[in-house]
């Protein structure tokens, strides 16, 4: 019975704190290699990480624009500080793919 209620609870704390009714992703928009964050307020802070190793690139706080000329292709991974995200592939030739 113990077990039972832990594992009822431990699966109610995953639903109610597991979404912070927060599910939109953040919205870019792309020109070229440069990718501007569109609803981007002054004092937010939007980090850029490599998909596939997981390390930070960059981030922003002043303006909402990145440059992904001098990065190799890849996928990167956009994420603001409420936990919006979105993927961003940079593909070899100048246009890149937004998922």
């Amino acid at each position: 019975m113990k077990k039972l209620l832990l594992i009822f609870s431990l699966i109610s704390a995953t639903v109610l704190f597991g979404n912070n009714g927060n599910d939109e992703s953040l919205i870019v928009k792309r020109n070229g290699n440069i990718i501007t964050v569109v609803n981007f307020k002054d004092g937010d802070k939007v980090k850029l990480f490599e998909l596939r190793t997981g390390r930070i690139i960059t981030y922003k706080t002043k303006r909402g624009i990145f440059d992904l000329t001098q990065l190799p292709a890849g996928k990167y991974l956009l994420v603001d500080k409420d936990g919006r995200k979105v993927i961003v592939e940079k593909l070899s030739n100048p246009e890149f793919y937004v998922k």
